[in-house]
């Protein structure tokens, strides 16, 4: 779009099936998120209805089943570690439709090589968007395998899988071969993104029998692994309550939990897991088979709506959840508003994430690293300093602590750039010093 190719004009550590979702929303919306946000509705649509059947395979009761999958807005959207719609929340789609189709398998005996299709694409478009996510999806694919071996259908089922991933791989395969950019999709990809994680001060270098300590001693006071303590309460207390394969849910969370940890970062990288919050609403659902009477479950729902806006910050439902407060929404407006001065400016967002400043004037990357990705690779940053010294963007927003250390004021002026704001911007739980330059020609 616009002329432009990913990983090759542009690119980020995600795979071409998130791009493509945001190039459908860009179509239907392209000055502003509200086709990204009609497409996300349309994602978790799809993720409740899963969630639903889930939990109708061990209730046997669609009103209670309905009530789990109710009580499941809270695990995905609390406003203290939801506050924008992130890869995770797509992915949970798919890990929703997989997690079905096994679980049907298992306590249901019902499977079919359609299912076995079904998690082999879900597969692919996870790897595809974010392949350390396809990672922790392996233990489903496992289990799957090792379901159908004990049926003698091993092979069969391993084949059913695979084409199922080839099929939805193949379209852009073709894409990624016709227009010349396969090279490029591994080399940013794979390569660059995996040289990346060594540079994460999130991330935790340690042996996996490291991580599994830090996961039950070291952070028990946090937020993550309190999560950590309710996905085995609920896998525990759902298996107690199963008469076969007792601990295969248990087994899913905790492997989905201790490959995200290996962030050791912010609780959004635990977005994947929020699902396996499903086996304690139904684990206490199936401690209370007597009690939901159709007047019962009104007032449950009624209760639970109440208790999740209170536990969410008492309001905290207004104008403020996207900008944080009036002073930050006045600079995202008034940098906006200088940006849009330009139709379809280039913007260098220099040792930042893209803010999304002037999404009205439809601005474009200025460069492949038009931001500064997490944990860029020495190449990474010099590609990326390079882009500023280039001059091609029309605005760079800088941080602050840039300015003096990787280039002066009297340098940007030289390549004619003029600064025409400054100010602290909140963003991520923390502020930061910005400088806005505009190319003066």
């Amino acid at each position: 779009m616009n002329g432009l190719m990913p990983y090759v004009d542009f690119t980020d550590s995600k795979g071409p099936f998130l791009w493509f979702i945001y190039g459908i929303g860009y179509l239907m919306s392209p000055h502003s998120y509200l086709g990204v946000f009609i497409i996300s509705v349309f994602f978790y649509s799809v993720t409740f209805y899963y969630n639903f059947r889930i939990a109708d395979i061990f209730l046997h009761d669609k009103k209670r089943a309905l009530a789990a999958s109710f009580l499941m807005a809270f695990a995905y959207f609390g406003f203290d570690f939801h506050v924008e719609v992130r890869i995770e929340d797509f992915s949970l789609t798919f890990v929703s439709i997989a997690l079905y189709k096994l679980f049907k398998m298992y306590y249901a005996d019902e499977y079919s090589k359609g299912g076995l299709l079904v998690i082999g694409s879900c597969f692919s478009a996870l790897f595809l968007m974010k392949f350390t996510i396809a990672a922790m999806y392996g233990i489903i694919i496992l289990l799957a395998l090792w379901y159908q071996m004990r049926k003698r259908k091993l092979f069969s089922a391993f084949s059913w899988i695979t084409l199922g991933a080839v099929l939805f791989a193949f379209p852009f395969v073709i894409y990624l071969v016709a227009t010349g950019t396969f090279m490029p999709f591994i080399n940013e990809y794979f390569l660059a993104t995996i040289s990346t994680a060594p540079n994460m001060t999130a991330c935790w270098s340690g042996s996996a029998i490291d991580w599994t300590i830090r996961i039950v001693f070291v952070q028990m006071l946090l937020m993550d692994d309190l999560f950590f303590v309710l996905i085995l309460i609920g896998g525990i207390a759902l298996g107690l309550k199963l008469e076969k394969y007792r601990w295969i849910p248990l087994i899913i969370g905790a492997f989905f939990y201790w490959l995200a940890s290996y962030h050791f970062g912010g609780f959004y990288y635990y977005g994947i897991c929020t699902i396996f919050l499903l086996y304690l609403f139904i684990a206490i659902l199936l401690s209370v088979r007597n009690s939901f009477t159709s007047p019962n479950i009104l007032l449950f729902l009624g209760f639970s709506l109440v208790w999740g806006i209170c536990m969410n910050r008492y309001g905290k439902l207004s104008d403020y959840v996207i900008w944080h407060g009036p002073i930050h929404k006045t600079h995202y407006e008034k940098i906006s508003a200088i940006i849009s001065e330009k139709k379809k400016p280039r913007v260098l967002y220099y040792k930042l994430l893209d803010y999304g400043f002037g999404l009205a004037s439809e601005p474009l990357p200025a460069g492949k690293y038009w931001m500064f990705q997490n944990g860029c690779s020495p190449q990474m940053t010099k590609e990326h300093k390079d882009l500023l010294y280039s001059g091609v963007a029309d605005y760079v927003i800088m941080n602050k602590c840039a300015l003096g250390e990787d280039v002066t004021t009297a340098e940007l002026l030289e390549m004619n750039y003029q600064q025409c704001y400054e100010c602290s911007y909140y963003v991520g739980g923390a502020t930061v010093e910005l400088i806005l330059f505009k190319k003066i020609s």
